[in-house]
């Protein structure tokens, strides 16, 4: 299943993906199309997807229209990162209806720079900062374009003259990334006179390969501190935590938010400090909430507790499914 927007890089990657379909052995292609309905033109974009991917040979062309305001105000994230969640759950949606093996998303290595940069100066932890994966098999999602740039995309439509849509909010200074784009870099490479974006997508595949040994160790001591582990719910042993490695301490932690809430995306450095040291320092009976997680100790046992929305009275719902 590919990932249209209709913008210049998801319209070449279907176009590549389909002229490399015999080669890749992939008997069929499925296409989704977000509508955020943020912008006036979203409808006309969403039209422009469906006939142009149905032109190109495309039967499965999916569209769902998002409510990306609501999940803002849910789950008190900005307008970008909100329309990002709602794309993401909305490729999941689609791909379990199709029973697709995998979401191919259209990133290239500018969005990787962009995103390193991004993330780096939001106060990310080291896993962070290998930016966005190749591949991503808990997530089903692959990016065939990473190794490009944003130029050789151009290019590419250019030779073949090939019509995409231009997203008109990717000009506005509103938004981080569009000003990590179009001012930051071109800086940092008139200062440096060096190409600053190759560079940090030589830094994210660094880090890439920092992080799976990490994670390696993550699952090697799992089972010396890990009591129990059911949905929604997970308990360790303070006394067994205690003697890890602070460094080893912080990437455990970020195990747990990343097992109980499917992302750390807002879990900062003073959440994971904050949680190190209840393990560590605190006493019996101390709680924390951190966003939708509960935590408690009991004796040397830690329990982290998924948490319900609150409820009319304004107290939190804790309970393991």
């Amino acid at each position: 299943m590919l990932g249209v927007s209709g913008g210049p890089d998801s319209i070449a990657m279907a176009y590549i993906l389909l002229r490399l379909k015999r080669l890749l052995e992939v008997s069929r292609y499925s296409v989704i199309h977000v509508n955020h309905g943020i912008r006036p033109e979203s409808d006309s974009e969403e039209e422009f997807v469906v006939q142009t991917m149905k032109k190109a040979g495309i039967e499965d062309v999916l569209t769902e229209r998002v409510d990306v305001f609501s999940t803002c105000r849910r789950m008190g994230v900005s307008l970008e990162m909100g329309a990002r969640l709602c794309r993401h759950e909305a490729f999941e949606r689609a791909r379990k209806r199709l029973q697709a093996h995998s979401i191919a998303l259209a990133h290239h290595g500018d969005d990787q720079a962009e995103e390193l940069l991004l993330r780096l100066f939001r106060g990310t932890g080291f896993e962070g900062l290998e930016g966005m994966r190749p591949l991503e098999k808990d997530r089903n999602i692959i990016r065939p374009l990473l190794c490009l740039s944003r130029k050789e995309i151009l290019e590419y439509l250019r030779e073949r003259e090939l019509t995409f849509v231009e997203d008109s909010s990717n000009s506005s200074p509103c938004f981080q990334r569009n000003r990590v784009r179009m001012e930051l870099i071109p800086l940092a490479e008139d200062i440096f006179k060096r190409p600053i974006t190759k560079i940090l997508n030589r830094f994210t595949d660094l880090a890439s390969q920092e992080n799976d040994y990490w994670e390696r160790e993550i699952n090697r001591i799992l089972p010396e501190i890990c009591l129990e582990e059911q949905e929604g719910k997970i308990v360790i042993r303070a006394d067994r935590f205690t003697l890890l490695h602070t460094a080893l301490q912080r990437r455990f932690i970020r195990y747990i938010f990343q097992r109980l809430r499917s992302t750390c995306y807002g879990i900062s450095y003073a959440n994971i400090e904050a949680v190190r040291k209840l393990i560590v320092e605190s006493q019996s009976g101390k709680e924390l909430h951190i966003k939708e997680i509960a935590l408690i100790r009991k004796g040397s046992h830690i329990t982290f507790e998924k948490c319900s929305m609150k409820n009319k009275r304004g107290t939190r719902q804790c309970h393991a499914p």
